[in-house]
């Protein structure tokens, strides 16, 4: 279906076609999902958090042996291509490639995507968690905590390219065009990290809620005053949804393989661009610098905004 919509709109023009397969698109979706919310218990994230209650696990050999048996196969799933991916770091192909103006114009562009994205998600996911939170406790608003989290997870129901298809034919009529759909492209990614950043959030409001509401209200503490006050307890969680969502912002290859031209070129579509022109060594060098560049821009992301003690940890 995926495919197919991006079919319509990139090479076809066709928004009529795009607009009714993306709705049949979010049709069985939402139908999934109703199914799933139906028949799965709610899941609250903060449920354990202020628990004292202690369990003593016992596992069983043959527990032991099939976790043993499930990590052996995802290391042998996941570490032989990562040891094919740096395999050319060393040959002279590596060391071109990093003079090419063409990997840095597209480390930019990714970079130009990725922190706007990673920035737009952070603030939305604040917004879902302090109003989430403020609803805890609150007998006339006690339900809505779970809708919140339901109504932020729902983006996981809909693809990326659908999303991105709606978002176009809404602001083609006033005046955008493919060659001016960077703005897509960065709103598209910040929602759809969305539910991995509240993921990371929602838990740690959630506990400073019901930790220390009782003493804001006693002390009047409140709005920005209570954000300084939290920061220090929660900045570990905040620095961990946005390097959550500026690595999925990084990598994505959806919607940026629908928008992208000539000046919006991001990293993975480079390298999609390079697999696909069989310039396979190439294209392995621009993985390990894509690679590089996530495990850089986490950790730069965990120490300043975590703070020294989130990196050594």
């Amino acid at each position: 279906m995926e495919v197919a919509i991006y079919q319509a709109l990139r090479f076809d023009f066709d928004l009529g076609k795009a607009s009714f397969l993306a709705l049949m698109q979010v049709a069985i979706c939402t139908l999934f999902a109703l199914v799933v919310y139906r028949i799965a218990p709610v899941n609250r994230q903060d449920a354990s958090l202020l628990s004292t209650d202690r369990y003593i696990l016992k596992d069983s050999f043959w527990a032991k042996a099939s976790d043993l048996a499930a990590m052996l196969c995802v290391f042998l799933l996941v570490f032989p291509p990562f040891i094919a991916i740096f395999d050319p770091v060393f040959s002279a192909t590596f060391f071109d490639t990093l003079l090419s103006s063409s990997l840095w114009k597209s480390v930019m562009v990714s970079l130009q995507i990725a922190l706007p994205a990673a920035a737009v998600s952070l603030l939305l996911g604040i917004c879902f968690g302090v109003l989430a939170r403020f609803c805890v406790g609150r007998r006339y608003l006690s339900f809505l905590p779970n809708k919140i989290e339901h109504l932020g997870n729902m983006i996981l129901m809909v693809p990326d390219l659908v999303i991105a298809t709606g978002l176009f034919l809404l602001l083609r009529d006033f005046g955008w065009s493919l060659q001016s759909s960077y703005w897509i492209v960065v709103w598209v990614n910040a929602v759809m990290a969305l539910p991995f950043v509240l993921r990371a959030l929602m838990p740690v409001l959630y506990q400073q809620e019901r930790r220390f509401r009782n003493v804001y209200l006693s002390l009047g503490v409140r709005g920005w005053s209570r954000w300084c006050l939290e920061w220090t307890l929660i900045r570990q969680s905040v620095a961990q949804a946005f390097g959550y969502a500026l690595l999925l912002s990084l990598g994505d290859m959806g919607v940026i393989a629908l928008f992208g031209s000539q000046g919006l070129v991001s990293l993975p579509l480079y390298l999609f661009q390079l697999i696909g022109s069989y310039r396979l060594e190439e294209g392995a060098c621009v993985a390990v610098v894509l690679i590089t560049l996530c495990l850089v821009l986490f950790y730069l992301s965990s120490r300043l905004i975590g703070g020294q003690k989130n990196v050594k940890n």
